[in-house]
Protein backbone atom coordinates (compact mmCIF):
# COMPACT_ATOMS: atom_id res chain seq x y z
CA UNK A 1 0.00 0.00 0.00
CA UNK A 2 3.08 2.27 0.00
CA UNK A 3 5.53 2.87 -2.87
CA UNK A 4 8.67 0.79 -3.31
CA UNK A 5 11.69 2.82 -4.41
CA UNK A 6 14.57 2.20 -6.80
CA UNK A 7 17.85 4.07 -6.36
CA UNK A 8 19.02 6.05 -9.40
CA UNK A 9 22.70 7.08 -9.29
CA UNK A 10 23.69 10.68 -9.80
CA UNK A 11 25.79 11.88 -12.70
CA UNK A 12 25.50 13.33 -16.19
CA UNK A 13 23.21 12.06 -18.93
CA UNK A 14 22.01 13.14 -22.35
CA UNK A 15 18.46 14.53 -22.32
CA UNK A 16 16.28 15.09 -25.40
CA UNK A 17 16.76 13.75 -28.92
CA UNK A 18 19.31 14.19 -31.68
CA UNK A 19 18.26 16.31 -34.65
CA UNK A 20 18.36 13.33 -37.00
CA UNK A 21 15.84 11.39 -34.93
CA UNK A 22 13.53 14.36 -34.57
CA UNK A 23 13.69 15.03 -38.31
CA UNK A 24 12.77 11.40 -39.02
CA UNK A 25 9.75 11.64 -36.70
CA UNK A 26 8.71 14.99 -38.19
CA UNK A 27 8.88 13.60 -41.74
CA UNK A 28 6.59 10.69 -40.91
CA UNK A 29 4.14 12.76 -38.82
CA UNK A 30 0.60 12.89 -40.21
CA UNK A 31 -0.44 16.13 -38.51
CA UNK A 32 1.26 19.49 -37.99
CA UNK A 33 0.71 19.33 -34.22
CA UNK A 34 2.69 16.08 -34.12
CA UNK A 35 5.64 17.89 -35.66
CA UNK A 36 5.47 20.47 -32.87
CA UNK A 37 5.42 17.67 -30.27
CA UNK A 38 8.60 16.06 -31.58
CA UNK A 39 10.48 19.35 -31.88
CA UNK A 40 10.02 19.90 -28.14
CA UNK A 41 12.77 17.30 -27.68
CA UNK A 42 15.43 19.59 -29.14
CA UNK A 43 18.22 20.23 -28.53
CA UNK A 44 19.81 17.11 -27.11
CA UNK A 45 21.87 18.34 -24.18
CA UNK A 46 23.78 17.06 -21.17
CA UNK A 47 22.27 17.39 -17.69
CA UNK A 48 23.82 16.62 -14.33
CA UNK A 49 21.67 15.18 -11.54
CA UNK A 50 22.21 14.25 -7.93
CA UNK A 51 21.28 10.72 -6.90
CA UNK A 52 17.59 10.20 -6.20
CA UNK A 53 15.08 7.38 -5.92
CA UNK A 54 11.96 6.74 -7.98
CA UNK A 55 8.96 4.55 -7.25
CA UNK A 56 9.11 1.21 -9.01
CA UNK A 57 5.49 1.60 -10.15
CA UNK A 58 3.06 4.40 -10.87
CA UNK A 59 0.91 5.23 -7.84
CA UNK A 60 -1.93 2.70 -7.72
CA UNK A 61 -5.53 3.07 -6.63
CA UNK A 62 -4.71 1.05 -3.50
CA UNK A 63 -1.87 3.44 -2.65
CA UNK A 64 -3.96 6.53 -3.30
CA UNK A 65 -6.88 5.11 -1.28
CA UNK A 66 -4.72 5.44 1.84
CA UNK A 67 -4.63 9.19 1.22
CA UNK A 68 -8.38 9.37 0.56
CA UNK A 69 -9.25 7.36 3.67
CA UNK A 70 -6.92 9.50 5.79
CA UNK A 71 -9.14 12.49 4.84
CA UNK A 72 -6.37 13.78 2.64
CA UNK A 73 -8.73 15.88 0.56
CA UNK A 74 -9.97 17.68 3.68
CA UNK A 75 -6.54 18.42 5.18
CA UNK A 76 -5.61 21.97 4.23
CA UNK A 77 -1.88 21.57 4.88
CA UNK A 78 -1.41 19.27 1.86
CA UNK A 79 -2.95 21.73 -0.60
CA UNK A 80 -1.06 25.04 -0.40
CA UNK A 81 -0.47 25.43 -4.15
CA UNK A 82 -4.00 24.27 -4.97
CA UNK A 83 -5.48 26.65 -2.43
CA UNK A 84 -3.51 29.58 -3.89
CA UNK A 85 -4.75 28.62 -7.37
CA UNK A 86 -8.38 28.39 -6.22
CA UNK A 87 -8.45 24.66 -6.98
CA UNK A 88 -8.82 23.39 -3.40
CA UNK A 89 -11.89 24.52 -1.45
CA UNK A 90 -12.28 24.78 2.35
CA UNK A 91 -14.94 22.06 2.33
CA UNK A 92 -12.28 19.53 1.32
CA UNK A 93 -13.09 19.33 -2.38
CA UNK A 94 -11.13 20.17 -5.51
CA UNK A 95 -12.08 21.75 -8.77
CA UNK A 96 -10.63 20.79 -12.12
CA UNK A 97 -10.83 21.93 -15.68
CA UNK A 98 -13.35 19.28 -16.73
CA UNK A 99 -15.56 18.75 -13.65
CA UNK A 100 -18.85 20.59 -13.34
CA UNK A 101 -18.92 19.92 -9.60
CA UNK A 102 -16.09 19.83 -7.04
CA UNK A 103 -15.06 16.36 -5.90
CA UNK A 104 -13.24 14.67 -3.01
CA UNK A 105 -11.89 11.61 -4.84
CA UNK A 106 -10.15 11.08 -8.20
CA UNK A 107 -12.42 11.74 -11.16
CA UNK A 108 -12.75 8.08 -12.23
CA UNK A 109 -12.79 6.58 -8.73
CA UNK A 110 -16.05 4.75 -9.45
CA UNK A 111 -15.21 3.53 -12.97
CA UNK A 112 -14.84 -0.25 -12.76
CA UNK A 113 -12.62 -0.33 -15.83
CA UNK A 114 -10.09 1.95 -14.13
CA UNK A 115 -10.40 1.53 -10.37
CA UNK A 116 -8.81 -1.87 -9.72
CA UNK A 117 -6.58 -1.82 -6.66
CA UNK A 118 -3.43 -2.57 -8.68
CA UNK A 119 -4.26 -0.32 -11.62
CA UNK A 120 -2.62 3.13 -11.66
CA UNK A 121 -4.75 5.87 -10.18
CA UNK A 122 -6.02 8.20 -12.92
CA UNK A 123 -8.22 11.26 -13.11
CA UNK A 124 -5.94 13.27 -10.83
CA UNK A 125 -4.65 16.76 -11.43
CA UNK A 126 -1.09 17.86 -10.78
CA UNK A 127 -2.34 19.42 -7.55
CA UNK A 128 -3.77 16.11 -6.33
CA UNK A 129 -0.49 14.35 -7.09
CA UNK A 130 1.44 16.99 -5.12
CA UNK A 131 -0.97 16.72 -2.17
CA UNK A 132 -0.52 12.94 -2.07
CA UNK A 133 3.27 13.33 -2.01
CA UNK A 134 3.07 15.83 0.82
CA UNK A 135 0.78 13.53 2.81
CA UNK A 136 3.11 10.58 2.14
CA UNK A 137 6.02 12.49 3.64
CA UNK A 138 3.98 12.91 6.82
CA UNK A 139 2.48 9.40 6.82
CA UNK A 140 5.83 7.61 6.46
CA UNK A 141 7.76 9.99 8.69
CA UNK A 142 11.05 8.39 7.72
CA UNK A 143 13.07 11.55 7.14
CA UNK A 144 12.57 11.60 3.37
CA UNK A 145 10.70 14.32 1.52
CA UNK A 146 8.43 12.71 -1.07
CA UNK A 147 7.59 14.61 -4.25
CA UNK A 148 6.98 14.36 -7.96
CA UNK A 149 10.08 13.69 -10.06
CA UNK A 150 11.51 16.47 -12.15
CA UNK A 151 11.29 16.03 -15.89
CA UNK A 152 15.04 15.39 -16.01
CA UNK A 153 14.91 12.77 -13.26
CA UNK A 154 12.05 10.99 -15.00
CA UNK A 155 13.94 10.82 -18.30
CA UNK A 156 17.17 9.66 -16.66
CA UNK A 157 15.32 6.85 -14.87
CA UNK A 158 13.63 5.81 -18.11
CA UNK A 159 16.77 5.93 -20.26
CA UNK A 160 19.05 4.14 -17.82
CA UNK A 161 22.81 4.69 -17.69
CA UNK A 162 23.20 3.85 -21.40
CA UNK A 163 20.74 6.51 -22.60
CA UNK A 164 18.33 4.12 -24.33
CA UNK A 165 15.45 5.20 -26.55
CA UNK A 166 13.00 3.00 -24.63
CA UNK A 167 13.38 1.78 -21.04
CA UNK A 168 14.31 -1.71 -22.29
CA UNK A 169 16.63 -0.68 -25.15
CA UNK A 170 16.95 1.28 -28.38
CA UNK A 171 14.60 -0.85 -30.48
CA UNK A 172 10.82 -0.92 -30.28
CA UNK A 173 9.39 -4.22 -29.02
CA UNK A 174 5.66 -4.78 -29.05
CA UNK A 175 4.45 -6.41 -25.87
CA UNK A 176 6.86 -4.70 -23.48
CA UNK A 177 4.42 -1.93 -22.59
CA UNK A 178 0.69 -1.17 -22.60
CA UNK A 179 0.49 0.94 -25.77
CA UNK A 180 -1.78 1.46 -28.76
CA UNK A 181 -0.12 -1.43 -30.56
CA UNK A 182 -1.71 -3.91 -28.12
CA UNK A 183 -5.25 -2.50 -28.53
CA UNK A 184 -6.13 -3.13 -24.87
CA UNK A 185 -7.86 0.28 -24.68
CA UNK A 186 -7.59 0.54 -20.88
CA UNK A 187 -5.05 0.75 -18.11
CA UNK A 188 -3.50 -2.49 -16.87
CA UNK A 189 -2.23 -3.54 -13.43
CA UNK A 190 1.18 -2.04 -12.75
CA UNK A 191 4.23 -4.24 -13.19
CA UNK A 192 2.80 -6.89 -15.49
CA UNK A 193 5.10 -5.88 -18.39
CA UNK A 194 8.23 -7.15 -16.69
CA UNK A 195 10.19 -7.18 -19.97
CA UNK A 196 9.67 -3.43 -20.21
CA UNK A 197 11.65 -2.62 -17.07
CA UNK A 198 14.34 0.04 -17.14
CA UNK A 199 18.00 -0.81 -16.51
CA UNK A 200 17.54 -0.15 -12.79
CA UNK A 201 14.26 -2.05 -12.59
CA UNK A 202 11.63 0.70 -12.79
CA UNK A 203 8.42 -0.50 -14.48
CA UNK A 204 5.64 1.05 -16.59
CA UNK A 205 7.72 4.02 -17.67
CA UNK A 206 6.43 3.56 -21.22
CA UNK A 207 2.69 3.36 -21.79
CA UNK A 208 -0.19 2.63 -19.42
CA UNK A 209 -0.63 6.19 -18.04
CA UNK A 210 0.91 9.60 -18.49
CA UNK A 211 2.84 10.66 -15.39
CA UNK A 212 2.89 14.15 -13.94
CA UNK A 213 6.31 15.67 -13.29
CA UNK A 214 7.10 18.60 -11.03
CA UNK A 215 8.46 20.63 -13.95
CA UNK A 216 6.85 23.54 -15.77
CA UNK A 217 6.94 23.18 -19.55
CA UNK A 218 9.85 25.26 -20.82
CA UNK A 219 12.08 24.99 -23.86
CA UNK A 220 15.30 23.02 -23.60
CA UNK A 221 17.98 22.96 -22.38
CA UNK A 222 16.73 21.82 -19.00
CA UNK A 223 17.95 23.95 -16.09
CA UNK A 224 16.38 23.21 -12.74
CA UNK A 225 17.44 26.60 -11.36
CA UNK A 226 15.77 28.77 -14.03
CA UNK A 227 12.28 28.80 -12.49
CA UNK A 228 10.86 25.75 -14.22
CA UNK A 229 10.67 23.95 -10.86
CA UNK A 230 8.58 26.73 -9.26
CA UNK A 231 5.77 24.94 -7.37
CA UNK A 232 3.61 28.05 -7.16
CA UNK A 233 3.25 28.70 -10.89
CA UNK A 234 -0.09 28.01 -12.60
CA UNK A 235 1.60 27.43 -15.97
CA UNK A 236 1.58 24.18 -17.93
CA UNK A 237 3.26 21.16 -16.33
CA UNK A 238 5.08 18.29 -18.04
CA UNK A 239 3.75 14.74 -18.31
CA UNK A 240 5.90 11.83 -19.42
CA UNK A 241 5.72 8.23 -20.56
CA UNK A 242 2.68 7.99 -22.80
CA UNK A 243 -0.50 6.01 -22.13
CA UNK A 244 -2.27 2.90 -23.35
CA UNK A 245 -3.68 4.70 -26.41
CA UNK A 246 -0.35 6.22 -27.51
CA UNK A 247 1.84 4.61 -30.17
CA UNK A 248 5.50 3.66 -30.13
CA UNK A 249 6.72 7.17 -30.97
CA UNK A 250 4.92 8.82 -28.04
CA UNK A 251 6.20 6.35 -25.45
CA UNK A 252 9.88 6.95 -26.16
CA UNK A 253 11.88 8.17 -23.16
CA UNK A 254 12.41 11.61 -24.71
CA UNK A 255 8.79 12.40 -25.61
CA UNK A 256 7.27 15.38 -23.78
CA UNK A 257 3.61 16.17 -23.15
CA UNK A 258 2.09 19.02 -21.15
CA UNK A 259 -1.15 20.16 -19.58
CA UNK A 260 -2.57 22.71 -17.20
CA UNK A 261 -1.98 21.59 -13.58
CA UNK A 262 -5.75 21.65 -12.96
CA UNK A 263 -6.40 19.24 -15.84
CA UNK A 264 -7.23 15.57 -15.29
CA UNK A 265 -8.07 12.75 -17.66
CA UNK A 266 -8.62 8.99 -17.72
CA UNK A 267 -4.94 8.44 -18.58
CA UNK A 268 -3.27 10.94 -16.22
CA UNK A 269 -1.45 9.45 -13.23
CA UNK A 270 1.87 9.89 -11.45
CA UNK A 271 4.67 8.21 -9.53
CA UNK A 272 6.64 9.44 -6.53
CA UNK A 273 10.29 10.41 -6.15
CA UNK A 274 12.47 11.19 -3.16
CA UNK A 275 15.97 12.54 -2.70
CA UNK A 276 17.82 15.79 -3.47
CA UNK A 277 16.31 18.38 -5.75
CA UNK A 278 18.59 21.27 -6.72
Amino acid sequence: LMPEFIAIPGGRFWMGSEEAEVERLVQQAQEDYEKVWFRRELPCHEVELDAFALARYPTTNAMFRQFVEADGYAEERWWSEAQAAGVWLPDGTVRDWLSEEPRDTPAYWGDTSLNGSNQPVVGVTWYEAVAYCRWLTYALGDGHAYRLPTEAEWERAARGPEGQRYPWGDEWAKGRANTKELNLERTTPVGIFADGASAEGVLDLSGNVWEWCSTLHRAYPYDGSDGREDPGSKDLRVLRGGAYWNDRDAVRCAFRSLHSPDFRLYDHGFRVARGPLK
